[in-house]
């Protein structure tokens, strides 16, 4: 498991792209405090081409005070950075870490993004899919 403080603004962001399309990025910088920590995880878990083979590590996005668990489905180191996130990064490449609902805080998740029942089923089917 990782863990990472990240602001309201941009918590928010990755939820819109959770709604979007059952995912989302976290972008982290290619420097030694990241390597270290992702090589760490890399070893503990069984990382593959198309995503983690048996059990897949956790993230925990700490915005202010509050955690906010999702599970990651693979890892890729790129130069690829949305532009709405550029301004943050200061690195040529980066750890684009894909995030995953965890299935017991889907529905909680859901609420938040302000679903209605049926989109919220919708929203969960689509995601057992990924």
């Amino acid at each position: 498991m990782i863990s990472t403080t990240i602001t309201k603004r941009f918590f928010e962001m990755k939820l819109a792209d959770l709604k979007e399309s059952g995912f989302f990025f976290e972008y982290k910088e290619d420097k030694p405090f990241w390597k270290k920590r992702i090589d760490t995880l890399l070893k503990e878990y069984d990382l593959r081409v198309y995503g983690f083979l048996g059990r897949q590590p956790e993230i925990v996005f700490l915005v202010g005070s509050v955690p906010h668990r999702f599970k990651i489905d693979n890892i890729f180191y790129t130069d690829i950075v949305p532009e709405k996130y550029a301004d943050a990064i200061s690195t040529e490449y980066v750890y684009a870490i894909k995030c995953i609902a965890i299935p017991e805080q889907r529905t909680e998740i859901s609420e938040k993004l302000g679903m209605t029942a049926e989109q919220t089923h919708d929203y969960l089917a689509m995601l057992e899919a990924h």
